[in-house]
């Protein structure tokens, strides 16, 4: 095993995998895992993975499964689906599981396992997703049967003197499927706070809130209050700690929301509850509701914005020369990490390409087979499988 006295830039990442027994690797289209020695390996018909997951990753089989496996005891469990990181309760992320017919909420720390709110729970796939730190919401249906028809009776039989009476057929009613937006409380007992008819189309929604919710901040200032000069002041953003990067939202607050309902719009208040449905009559969300805040509010100037439920734009990062590299030296390439006073060359790889992408190294051979694994940053080994190893002929410089 390669030992080498590393800068304290390793320090974070080794605490990071101090407990983390076995890693990704990738070969060919099939995915598995192995420990540093490369003597431990789990391997199934995986063909995706999400690294998603604290201690834990998920793959994708060709059964249509998902499998879930601990990276640190390599315990490995089956669902048939498992979407992760669905909601963020009590400082721990849950997931919307389907498992043998049955649906609820699984704790992605603990493997407890939560009911689906009780509103959704005989629903058909139901699932639940998060708006922020207060409200959770799910997109569901509900079938209406109308009252079956009364059939009326005859009074008296027919004779040959007397004509009976004709009975029209009784008309049924075909049942009505409604959509409905339901929002809960980000508490554990997940009481319903509001059950909002809206558009058919939020059914095949994707799982971020923009995609249910129009979301706005309201600025309000009376009138006859005196103009002030424009001030900018740059806030930054709260962060949970525990928050996969993309739920950024998470602590964030929004003054008034709106959903559709196919040629009308439910316009909300900061708790979720319905203040009017207006006609769109071809006008954008912003006009309606600018429109109706200003006769709400007669003696204020209004002004909306958009609530921070979008991303900020990432900052460049320059031209930061690379941490790892990887060299061509005739045959071969020769792998090298970045020092104060260049690169230190520690491996060398027999490969037809060879590249560094962040801290995953890809690899081709001359018979076109690809490999890419990341670097155990605690101890500098190459944790794949030992025949693709000596595939591959990775070797350790000393």
């Amino acid at each position: 095993m390669l030992k080498r006295s590393l800068t304290l830039v390793f320090l974070l990442p080794c605490l990071l995998f101090a407990q983390q027994k076995f890693f990704l690797y990738r070969y060919n289209d099939q995915y598995g895992l192995s420990d540093k020695t490369g003597t431990q390996v789990i391997t199934g018909n995986f063909i995706r993975s999400s690294e998603d997951l604290e201690n834990q990753i998920l793959f994708d089989t060709k059964e249509k499964k998902n499998v879930l496996v601990n990276l640190e005891s390599g315990e490995q469990k089956t669902f048939d689906e498992f979407i992760a990181n669905s909601i963020f309760l009590e400082n721990q992320y849950y997931a919307n599981v389907e498992d043998k017919g049955k649906f609820y909420l699984y704790s992605q720390k603990t493997g407890e396992k939560l009911e689906m709110p009780l509103a959704i729970r005989k629903q058909h796939l139901p699932r639940v997703f998060m708006l922020n730190k207060d409200y959770l919401y799910a997109i569901g249906s509900e079938t209406i049967f109308p009252k079956t028809p009364e059939v009326k009776k005859r009074k008296s039989k027919a004779s040959a003197s007397k004509v009976p009476t004709i009975i029209p057929e009784p008309k049924y009613e075909r049942p009505i499927t409604l959509s409905y937006l339901y929002i809960f409380k980000n508490e554990r007992s997940m009481p319903l706070v509001s059950k909002i008819k809206v558009d058919e189309n939020y059914r095949f929604s994707g799982n971020e809130p923009n995609s249910i919710f129009s979301l706005y901040n309201l600025h309000k200032t009376p009138k006859n209050e005196p103009v002030k000069e424009m001030e900018i002041n740059i806030v930054e953003r709260k962060r949970t700690e525990g928050l996969v990067p993309w739920h950024f939202y998470y602590d964030e607050s929004f003054d008034v929301a709106a959903v559709k309902d196919q040629d009308s719009l439910r316009v909300l208040d900061s708790n979720l509850k319905v203040l009017q449905t207006i006609a769109i009559k071809d006008r954008s969300v912003e006009d309606i509701l600018f429109n109706y805040l200003q006769s709400k509010y007669p003696n204020d100037d209004i002004g909306l914005s958009h609530a921070d439920f979008f991303a900020s734009p990432m900052m460049s990062s320059g031209n930061k020369a690379p941490y790892w590299k990887a060299n061509k030296v005739d045959d071969h390439f020769e792998l090298a990490f970045k020092e104060d006073d260049g690169y230190k060359t520690f491996a060398r790889v027999e490969a037809q390409e060879a590249e560094f992408i962040g801290d995953q190294l890809k690899l081709k051979d001359k018979k076109g087979n690809t490999l890419s694994f990341k670097m155990d940053w605690s101890s500098m080994a190459f944790p794949i499988p030992k025949q693709l190893k000596e595939q591959f002929k990775l070797t350790e410089i000393n």
